[in-house]
């Protein structure tokens, strides 16, 4: 445990600048509920506390969650005294347990893709609508470097988004801007210790190894905020390419309840490459039920190998990201290969099946559900067949009914040819995990004016 810093208390980070940077990833509704991500170190507990005075002014409540990962015997302890730490101010939290072991394979990975599930599921759950992390200025500068180590185009050098929309909440990082110091200074002056987490030092990992050269980085001018900046540049980078991608989307794809799409090559062979690659990638992510699209160099062999086919007067055919993409009058299809299993996640009530589409029905029905043969489905009518040839619709989820016959469910939007063969079967959404197009990237603006430049003047790394 640690209990301060030794900054003086007037560079803490003050209740109205705090305001303002809530101003930035807002709106929120009337009286919000928020909950935020509590490890109990200094980030984070700093963000619970300035959370909670921003709400006494705002309305509304904040509950803190405690993601316990039971990797280190101590977590449980740690998790316990953060959270008698918070009702000793009258806030709320709840301990989140997950199930990872110090020998899981990509450790700092899963660990935070559990942390975001186990949270995600509890603000889905009880109708929360904002998660907010406590993610700070030089957790910004890591991901740059970490990003740009792995060879990330703009996308990646854009780093943390301020606001993140998902399905079950949006994420909010309100702190991006702040430095690490000025939530140390904030504890410190509310008398509140924190957690230190001996794994933020561990070497073994890649981002604890990028954080001890940031000294040596500004000493030969790459200072966090120098880093911050170039991040910012990229994030306004990113955002004005993701209006242009929405824009030729919308002019390009079509997208169909039955979860194929239909592209038409031309707007994506005029654009320039960045944003046709862009658009490329959203379709294949989207219709491959992924959370990312392809790999650069695999999509960039897809993109031009779609110039050259167009070019030499041939049919465009290739695989990629789980789907087929095949030329016909003059469009593309892109349709979801047939998968070998398809998974079934649970969300709330209702189930994500292969990534793609959110059944609602009984859950009893739920284990029924099953991979297409060369079979047609009796409820499938001709309208269907016509419209969708066997290689489209062998990725949809199918059911067995009653008396034993293979069934598409009533897949929403599109009506089914025997109207009595709908009663009692589940409703189907094509619902991805990653929308085609979601809210715009947005940018961390530097809030607090002078005051903050004058604060990081004498406060960067040497």
């Amino acid at each position: 445990m640690n209990s301060g810093s030794s900054l003086n208390c007037d560079l803490e980070i003050s209740s109205d600048e705090f305001g303002a940077l809530m101003e930035e990833v807002g709106p929120f509704e009337y009286s919000p509920h928020l909950a935020v991500g509590c490890s109990g170190g200094a980030d984070s507990l700093a963000l619970v506390l300035l959370l909670d005075k921003w709400i006494k002014v705002n309305g509304g409540r904040v509950t803190a969650l405690i993601v316990d990962h039971g990797i280190r015997d101590e977590s449980r302890h740690e998790a316990i005294t953060v959270k008698s730490w918070l009702a000793e101010k009258g806030l709320e939290s709840e301990i989140l347990c997950a199930n990872l072991t110090r020998s899981t394979p990509s450790l700092q990975n899963v660990a935070r893709s559990e942390r975001y599930r186990l949270m995600g599921d509890w603000c889905r759950e009880r109708g929360v609508l904002h998660l907010c992390m406590g993610h700070q200025k030089e957790d910004q500068a890591e991901t740059l470097i970490l990003n740009l180590m792995r060879g990330s185009g703009i996308d990646g050098l854009a780093s943390m988004a301020p606001v993140v929309e998902r399905e079950s909440c949006r994420i909010l990082r309100p702190l991006l801007s702040v430095p690490k110091s000025r939530l140390i200074a904030f504890l410190k002056s509310e008398r509140q210790a924190f957690v230190k987490d001996p794994s933020n030092e561990d070497k073994a990992f890649k981002r604890v190894r990028i954080r001890a050269l940031l000294p040596e980085l500004a000493r030969e001018g790459g200072t966090i905020k120098r880093l911050s900046k170039v991040a910012k540049r990229m994030a306004e980078a990113r955002s004005a390419l993701e209006d242009e991608t929405a824009a030729l989307m919308a002019e390009s794809v079509v997208v169909f309840p039955e979860g194929f799409a239909r592209l038409n090559p031309q707007p994506i062979l005029k654009s320039s490459r960045e944003v046709a690659l862009r658009a490329l990638g959203r379709v294949l992510r989207t219709i491959g039920g992924k959370l990312h699209s392809p790999r650069g160099d695999q999509l960039i062999n897809c993109y031009e190998s779609l110039v050259q086919t167009e070019r030499v007067g041939r049919k465009f055919c290739r695989t990629l990201c789980g789907c087929q993409m095949r030329e016909q009058d003059n469009a593309i299809f892109i349709f979801r290969e047939k998968p070998h299993k398809a998974e079934i996640t649970e969300m709330g009530n209702k189930w994500l099946w292969d990534g793609r589409f959110l059944i609602s029905g009984s859950p009893n029905q739920i284990p029924k559900v099953f991979l297409p043969d060369r079979q047609n489905p009796p409820n499938f009518g001709a309208r269907e067949i016509e419209r969708m040839p066997v290689p489209f619709w062998q990725a949809l989820p199918l059911f067995t009914g009653l008396d034993g016959k293979v069934l598409v469910p009533n897949v929403v939007g599109i009506p089914l040819s025997n109207a009595t063969l709908k009663d009692g079967l589940p409703e189907v959404t094509f619902q991805p995990q990653r929308p085609l197009s979601a809210a715009s990237f947005k940018t961390v603006r530097n809030i607090g004016g002078e005051r903050n430049e004058a604060f990081e003047r004498n406060n960067t790394l040497p």
